[in-house]
Formats: C-alpha cells, structure tokens, sequence
C-alpha cells in the first residue's frame, strides 16, 4: 500500500500571516479538526519545497504550522510533536557542514519523539514514522565530528531507524518503508571511510549496498523505479564506494552518478540511456542535479589526484559546466529569500570545483584562458544571492562576457596589487599587478572560512591582555601565511584585498610583518607600510579610485541601542572637525541625516558604537 502527501490547492498564505501574528484560528475555522486539516496541508506544501531544496520556504511552512498545532492544541501535545518533527527536519537538513544545526536538530527532535510517547492525540501512521525517524536522523548527526566512538553511535542510530522502521511497516507504507530502509543503509555508508572500523570494511560496504538494492526493489514493486527515492539508492551508493575505497573505486563510484543521475531524466521524460550530463528543463529538482554533478566532478578530482590524467580533469570540467544551466534554473525559480540556505549545506554549487579545475589544467596545458575562467568561476562563487539578483533585473549571471574580467583588463596601478583569497581546496589567490593575473600559492589556512561551526572568531590576532611580543608573533605567522608569499617578490605600496568567507573579518592591516616586538610602538602594522583596501570582486578591486575632498567633509557618531560608546568615538570625531577647514558635526545622527551625507560628495567619517 502506497500513500501520497495530500496537498492542499487553497492559497495559504493569509493562512501563514495570521498564523504568526498569533491567531491561528482566524485563518480557517475555529474547530481543531480544521486547524489541524490547515496544519497538515502547510506540512505539505514544507515538503514539496523541501524535495527541492528550498529549505527557506519551506522552513516558512513548517513554522506557520507548528503555530497552528500549538495554538489549537497546546505545546506539549501529541499534534505538536508532529510539528516539532519538522523543526527538526529543517535542522537535518541544516546540520550536514553547519554544525551549529546539529545540537538544534538534536533538541527538536527529541522534544518531537517524546511528546508522542506520552502524549494521546490525532496523529496518524504517517506522521509517527516522521516523528521517528527525524528523531533517529537528528541523534545520527549530533556532534558529527566529536564522537569518542563512531561505530557504536551509528549502531544506535540503527536502533531508532529500525523503530521508525517498524512504525512504516504497522503503517503498510511502502514510500516510508523504503526512505528508512535507505536511511539505514546510509549509516553504514556513514562509517565506511573510517580507518579504526572494529568490523571488516567488507561488511560495512555489504550491508550498505543490501539496503539499498532493498530500498531500489521496493519502490521499483510499487512503480517509483524512476523516482527520486530510487535516484538517491544509487546517489548513495556511489558515496559508498567513494568512502569505502577512495579514488580505487572512482570508475565504480562514476557509474553509480551516472544511474543517479540517468534516474533524474528518465523521470523527465528522457530515454534510459540517456548522455547522464544533458539539460531537461522539465527536472524540477536542479538543487539534486547540481549536487550530483558537483560529487561526479569531485570523485574524478580524486582520481587524477592519485592517477593524472588530463582526461579526469576534462571530464570534471564537462561535468561541471553541465551544471551551470541547472544552478540557473535554481536561482530563476527558487523563492527562498536567502538562496545561501539552498546553496550553503550541500554541494550546490559548480563553481568552487570548476576554479580548482581550470586552475589545475592550467598548471599543466599553460592555456592562459583557462586561468582567465578559473579566475571568473572563482568570482561566480562568492555570491549565490548577487546572481540572483542580476537574474532578476535581466542582467546574466555568467560574468564572462564582463569587460572587467578580460585579460586585457585584468592589469592593476604600478605600485598595486589585487590579492583575492578562495575557498581552501584552491591552495593559493589570484594575484593581479601591472603584469596582469597569476596564482600564488599559499599554505594551506586553519580557519573555517565558510563559516559551517557558525563560529566567527576564528582568527586569534588580538586576544585581550596579549603581550606585545605575544601579538607580534601571532599575527605574523597570519601575514606569513597569507600575504608574504605575494609581497616579497613585489615592490608595491598598496593593497587590495578581495577576501573570501571569514576572511572578512580579519583587519588585514592590523597584521604585523615582522615576528618582533617588545613595546607596542615597536609593532611593524601592516597598515604603516601599505595602504590597504578592500573589494568585494577583482572587478570591483580595480575599479578607478574617485578621490573625495576634505571640504565639506561630514563628521558623526552612530548610536545604536543595546549597545555601548566606545570612549575615544566621540572624541576622534571632535577632533577631527576641528582639524578640517569646513566640515559638519553630528552627534545624534538620524537615517534621514545619513543618507543625505552618503549623497553628498567629500569624505565621511561615522565612528560607531560597540
């Protein structure tokens, strides 16, 4: 018996706004079977935005849900849990890289399982094997990275999918019972590239692909052999091969992407032998498409690592330029507002790898155009949402054709240079000065740039009560590391910083070019022997400079509240109005005041408040 998510064909919008305005009831009826009716169909409509990835909007429709249940039958219900249960499926979603969604995912989820356990209230079959199993994945991902024992955590994964499992089973479900037999398989795929496994590989990588060809049988029996379920059983399998045995099994892992992939199209309508790279705008899930090419394209990265071979990285080239058309798909129709959220979990995006890859053939081939695309797929990657909103004001995403980004352009000032920093598996920046653009290669940086811990502190360059000689030292090894291998082959005077990730929270200035320093006079700043600026794009970077007058220079302090003056704000803005010839003073700036200076030409100073 199979079952399908009943969705509702009522606008539900006004359903949501009054939901989070607090009431709930006045967006249907005032009956709790109403309510809960409305709940379930926002559920649905969650789901069909999370089948594609689309996580923000679907969060939207879990939250104006949860609201509903809560408010029809209170917080601590059975009908709640089920709301709780997709909490925790947006923080599943969530927690892959960004950490910080695993302990919320985690809480949820267990909130979920535990209200369904001790309380009685109208939840069907279904949403008991959710509640499970969301529960069973949230414990599965929960400190991912700082488990004292792997192995016997997954074990007990096992153990609550299996309890979700029976639910699916009482509940004759043949779509739940296939998803948490997949989900079973995937512990195994979870633990098989571990090096201290208490099992044989074998049977870690036997068990895996047990349940998968389970999960395929099943949902093939009921007449979903085409389907994303199905897809996923061979997308995991190449993760499998992939973890189990590297770069060994890349042709095994490869063959695994394409059925994944050749699934996708055949459901689109396309015949089975289809070219696994070819475009279908009728696939209404590109996130997946993406993805999988992106962990196609990263597997043969693999295998030219420990095999080169140019045609490996033709072929993650090809791949990941099939991509491209799919992303654009993704950004024309997704509504997530913060399209980061769609992009920033898994592999959603071509252009990271695509750089590395031109890049690499470069290096090799000497074909300047490839460090020409390698240089504007790196740009492509730093903004998900800039894309988007060029898409939307008829402008094209792909920056190629851009003026500013052609070898002839791509020179900077005598005296100047462009550093622009990338993702860590590019091992190096882009440099571009009066002989045009290269590569330097950089050591690898301890920091997490993309930010996935949530943790924004990640650059130990000022830690309060530091010595001089401390600090000097600290932040020398951070200048060692990111800018002295472009400087001292250089005689420039100005900086331009084109940072990537958390980098932009690193004051560049600030960093110290020598390791000695005994008083804090004594401090070689960066800033004292260059100028230092910063662009969010290479193009931006060499963009003309306009020089502002210091006449009619506007001067202010910025008040926010909750927050505290920092003592010298105030002062520096006084003392420096008295300095200039004719400047205006602002001491309780308002936003009407501050967009009037921001339109005005001459410098403006806004010391703000910490």
């Amino acid at each position: 018996m199979c079952s399908a998510l009943a969705i509702a064909q009522t606008a539900l919008q006004p359903v949501r706004e009054t939901a989070w305005k607090g009431d709930a009831r006045a967006s249907t009826t005032t009956t709790r079977t109403a309510a809960l009716d409305t709940a379930r169909s926002l559920e649905a409509l969650g789901e069909n935005r999370y089948r594609i990835s689309d996580i923000g909007e679907a969060k939207e429709h879990w939250d104006a849900a949860l609201l509903l249940r809560q408010r029809a039958f209170g917080d601590s219900s059975a009908e709640a849990a089920v709301g709780y249960a997709h909490q925790a499926r947006y923080h599943n979603y969530m927690a892959a890289s960004q950490l910080d969604h695993q302990r919320s995912a985690y809480v949820e989820g267990a909130r979920a399982r535990h209200l369904l356990k001790t309380r009685k209230g109208h939840i069907d079959a279904l949403e008991r094997v959710l509640v499970l199993r969301e529960f069973g994945y949230a414990f599965k991902v929960l400190d991912l990275y700082e488990r004292p024992d792997h192995h016997a955590h997954l074990e007990t994964t096992r153990s609550f999918y299996r309890e979700a499992l029976r639910a699916a089973i009482e509940a004759q479900d043949t779509i739940w019972i296939a998803q948490v037999t997949h989900d079973i398989g995937n512990t195994f795929t979870d633990e098989a590239g571990w090096s201290d496994l208490p099992i044989p590989r074998s049977v870690v990588v036997d068990s895996a692909l047990h349940y998968y060809q389970r999960s395929i049988a099943l949902m093939t029996a009921a007449g979903f052999g085409t389907s994303e379920a199905v897809m996923m059983d061979h997308y995991t399998t190449a993760l499998l091969y992939k973890g189990a045995y590297g770069a060994d099994s890349s042709r095994t892992s490869i063959a695994a992407f394409d059925r994944a992939l050749r699934t996708m199209l055949q459901n689109a309508g396309q015949p089975p032998d289809v070219d696994p790279l070819t475009y279908d705008a009728r696939i209404t899930n590109p996130a997946q498409m993406v993805e999988l090419f992106f962990l196609r394209a990263h597997v043969l990265g693999l295998w030219d690592d420990t095999h080169p071979d140019n045609a490996h990285v033709d072929e993650a080239i090809r791949t990941l330029e099939a991509a491209v058309p799919y992303w654009k798909q993704l950004l024309r129709e997704y509504r997530s507002h913060d399209i980061e959220k769609v992009v920033g979990s898994y592999g959603h995006y071509p252009f990271q790898p695509g750089s590395v890859m031109y890049l690499r053939r470069y290096m090799r081939k000497g074909d300047p155009e490839d460090l020409l695309r390698s240089l504007i797929w790196s740009e492509r990657n730093r903004g998900a949402s800039l894309q988007r909103k060029r898409m939307l004001a008829g402008l094209p995403t792909d920056i190629a054709n851009d003026s500013s980004l052609s070898t002839s352009a791509l020179i900077a000032p005598i005296g100047s240079v462009v550093i622009a920093y990338n993702h860590p598996a590019f091992k190096g920046a882009f440099v571009v000065d009066e002989n045009g653009l290269s590569v330097t290669e950089l050591e690898e940086i301890p920091a997490d740039l993309d930010r996935s811990t949530g943790r924004f502190d990640a650059f130990a360059v000022g830690k309060h009560g530091w010595t001089p000689e401390r600090y000097a030292q600290e932040s020398y090894a951070w200048y060692a590391r990111l800018l002295k291998p472009v400087l001292e082959q250089r005689q420039v005077r100005e900086i331009v910083i084109v940072p990537y990730g958390s980098l932009a929270l690193l004051p560049f200035e600030a960093l110290s070019t020598s390791p000695d320093a005994e008083q804090w006079r004594e401090a070689a700043f960066l800033g004292t022997q260059y100028t230092v600026r910063y662009a969010r794009s290479v193009a931006e970077a060499l963009m003309p400079q306009t020089t502002c007058p210091i006449d009619d220079a506007f001067l202010a302090t910025v008040h926010a509240d909750s927050l505290a003056d920092m003592p010298f704000a105030r002062t520096l803005a006084e003392e420096l109005h008295a300095e200039l010839r004719a400047s205006e003073l602002e001491e309780d700036l308002t936003g009407t005041e501050l967009v009037g200076a921001l339109t005005s030409p001459g410098l403006i100073h806004l010391p703000r408040m910490a």
